[in-house]
């Protein structure tokens, strides 16, 4: 089981930059039992990324509900990563801290790529476009800016009063 090396952790006192992407790495958001949707990416746009194009499925490791199959999943297909959330966080924060955890890790896993992306395991990309997107994006911001490309969506439970 391997867990995503975070800016705190012993292992990453020098920068690991381990993974080949040197235009993109991608943190597909899953929750352990979303297996079916996974295997979907995987039969879909997944196998049709550019090399520059990394992507890993980010899966809460604490705590599994089902600690032999998805550990088996992982060492399977090798494009699974652990944080260290438990897995039965709820859908208020889980996701969230999955989010967190990714970004804090891909800084440091994929230190060598230009963007750090991220999506979740219910959508469907088309790889082509998304590199040329980005190859576009590279060619217009400066190396050291940050910038947002994608949709920005957010939800709120309103409180009935």
């Amino acid at each position: 089981m391997e867990f995503c090396p975070g800016a705190s952790s012993p292992s990453t006192s020098r920068r690991a930059a381990a993974g080949s992407a040197s235009l993109a790495a991608i943190g597909v958001l899953s929750h352990e039992p979303r297996l079916r949707l996974r295997n979907a990416v995987r039969a879909t746009w997944l196998p049709d990324l550019p090399s520059t194009v990394a992507a890993r499925f980010v899966l809460r490791g604490l705590a599994l509900q089902e600690p032999n199959t998805t550990q088996a999943e992982a060492a399977r297909h090798g494009d699974v990563l652990f944080v260290r959330a438990r897995s039965s966080l709820m859908r208020e924060n889980g996701p969230l801290q999955s989010l967190v955890l990714w970004f804090e890790c891909a800084r440091w896993r994929f230190a060598s790529a230009r963007f750090i992306g991220k999506a979740d395991d219910d959508v469907w990309i088309r790889p082509s476009g998304w590199a040329a997107l980005l190859g576009a994006v590279r060619a217009h911001v400066p190396q050291k800016a940050h910038a947002y490309v994608g949709a920005m969506e957010a939800f709120h439970w309103w409180s009935a009063s």
